[in-house]
């Protein structure tokens, strides 16, 4: 009967004690785990904004970098229709004499004109 109540009371600590000892470790370690997790998290998190920000102001930059390029072009191209309107205008003054010049001079001749 002794050795009967001590295997018993043997089974009855080994199959209780390893459950309650990892659990109130484990609970500790849980909260610590889940206290790292968290900031982990905070730390992902700030880190995905500011990458976005980041995203979002080198768009910024490329888009008014794109409109101004286009700003220039259309500057660019008015100010050659204006030279050309006023390289004909100037061909057409200069053929009245029956006068010959040559493109460069008509079209310094345009610039003259336009104050360019």
């Amino acid at each position: 009967m002794l050795s009967a109540a001590r295997i018993a009371g043997i089974r009855i600590t080994t199959t209780t004690a390893p459950r309650a000892l990892p659990a109130v470790g484990a609970t500790r370690w849980m909260s610590i785990d889940e206290a790292l997790s968290k900031k982990e998290k905070v730390e992902e998190d700030r880190f995905i904004r500011q990458r976005e920000r980041e995203i979002l102001e080198h768009r910024r930059v490329e888009a008014a970098a794109k409109q101004a390029a286009a700003e220039v072009v259309a500057a660019e191209e008015k100010r050659l229709a204006q030279i050309a309107a006023a390289k004909s205008e100037a061909h057409d003054v200069i053929a009245k004499t029956y006068d010959k010049v040559s493109d460069e001079a008509l079209e310094n001749i345009a610039k003259w004109k336009l104050g360019l």
